[in-house]
């Protein structure tokens, strides 16, 4: 099985601020990433909340049957 994290990115960011770290990475893990509810290429009309992010990310987590992930900062909280 081939190792893999998943990288969440920061408050009012995208999957785009990772690109230099995904590719730092890439030899040792497969990286996928995404974006939050009205982050980056993933519209929203709905307020952003802790409890929206956190839904976002299991069921991200859930679709693509990931088991390590890493965030700091809003990431670290909604991890």
């Amino acid at each position: 099985m081939e190792k893999q994290t998943l990288l969440i990115h920061a408050a009012l960011g995208s999957k785009t601020q990772l690109i230099s770290l995904c590719s730092e990475l890439n030899s040792l893990f497969n990286i996928p990433t995404f974006d939050f509810e009205g982050h980056g290429e993933t519209p929203s009309d709905k307020e952003f909340s802790i409890g929206l992010f956190t839904q976002n990310l299991s069921d991200y987590i859930e679709k693509n049957k990931l088991n390590t992930f890493d965030g700091c900062s809003m990431r670290g909280y909604v991890a």
